[in-house]
């Protein structure tokens, strides 16, 4: 998933069995997403980075800086 979704550090949680996704890229507020799945979250990701480009917001396109 880390290639897929390049500028979110994800991690998984064994207590909670869940997935969580945090932005790596400067933005005013944290963005913090969650899923049972890969799948689920990959979606969140998008969705969030699509909100974030629609707001005009900075965010990471996945090239190395």
């Amino acid at each position: 998933m880390g290639s897929a979704s390049p500028g979110w550090t994800v991690l998984y949680s064994l207590s909670q069995r869940r997935f969580h996704a945090f932005c790596a890229w400067p933005s005013p507020q944290p963005v913090t997403l969650s899923d049972d799945t890969v799948e689920g979250l990959e979606e969140r990701i998008r969705e969030a980075e699509t909100l974030l480009i629609s707001e005009g917001l900075p965010h990471s396109s996945g090239s190395a800086a």
